[in-house]
């Protein structure tokens, strides 16, 4: 079955090389992987995948516009990766002109980290970043829930399903993906606040959730607005594959997440 990965990660060549040796020595990518897209490629071609997408973040304006032409010019190379670019909440309303520009020059979404990039989902300096994604059809990928230092310490969290509510409430036109199936850890309040919204999941990092919960979870929620998604490197497709052919008996809706909701949103056949 063909299997489409929206959310994957590579690191670019001008990453420095003790930032990736620090990555390698505490286990947080795959051995074997360089971390950059030749790695990526190797792991897609041995777990089957056959389109992935690239989600970066930056830490400020600066740094998104940079990475933003980064993603663009990989785009004009790459056939079966497909990368994403990136909003920082600190760009106020230059955010229309790059949401513009981005759609212009082929992007089809933005990734954000609430955790990483230090904002709420709900912020009012948001405002702006849903409505320019909104009026230029860009969809918008979330990581929700545990992350980073927040892992123990559940005040820390940022991006809580509760106040991804309020965004698809808000802005009823968003194009939303929240990762990890809602919010990882977080799945009870993902089940309260968001199953059945207006906004699609991703299964990326589902590894970890129980085969009773996660089939749960898809059913509340339907196959119809679930992505497949591993977050590589830091989980490999082929676990995803294996735990969502587990848990999800119907053909029809493995279809759907593998590939077939991934192709609607990404407007390829």
């Amino acid at each position: 079955m063909r299997i489409i990965d929206t959310h994957t990660h590579f690191f670019t060549d001008d990453r420095s090389p003790s930032d990736k040796e620090y990555l390698k020595s505490e286990g947080l990518i795959l051995e074997g992987n360089d971390g950059e897209l030749e790695g990526l490629k190797k792991f897609m071609k041995a777990d089957g995948i056959s389109v992935s997408v690239n989600a970066p973040i930056a830490l400020s304006h600066q740094a998104c516009l940079k990475v933003n032409r980064m993603m663009i010019e990989f785009n004009k190379k790459q056939k079966n990766v497909i990368c994403l670019g990136t909003m920082h909440p600190s760009m106020g309303k230059l955010v229309f002109e790059e949401a513009q520009f981005l759609a212009e020059s082929g992007i089809k979404g933005v990734k954000m980290h609430p955790q990483i990039q230090g904002f709420y989902p709900d912020d009012n300096n948001m405002k702006d970043i849903y409505e320019a994604c909104e009026k230029n059809g860009l969809y918008m990928l979330q990581h929700a829930g545990a992350g980073a230092e927040a892992d123990f310490d559940r005040e820390k969290i940022k991006g809580i399903p509760e106040r991804f509510k309020n965004v698809i409430d808000t802005y009823p036109g968003l194009k939303l993906v929240i990762a990890h199936m809602g919010g990882l850890n977080m799945w009870g309040d993902a089940m309260k606040y968001l199953c059945g919204k207006n906004v699609l999941f991703d299964t990326a990092y589902c590894t970890v959730m129980e085969e009773e919960l996660l089939t749960e979870v898809v059913k509340a929620h339907g196959a119809d607005k679930i992505l497949f998604g591993s977050d590589f490197p830091w989980v490999r497709a082929s676990e995803i594959t294996e735990k969502l052919t587990l848990c999800i008996n119907n053909e029809e809706d493995r279809k759907k997440i593998f590939h077939m909701n991934a192709c609607a949103l990404l407007g390829i056949e």
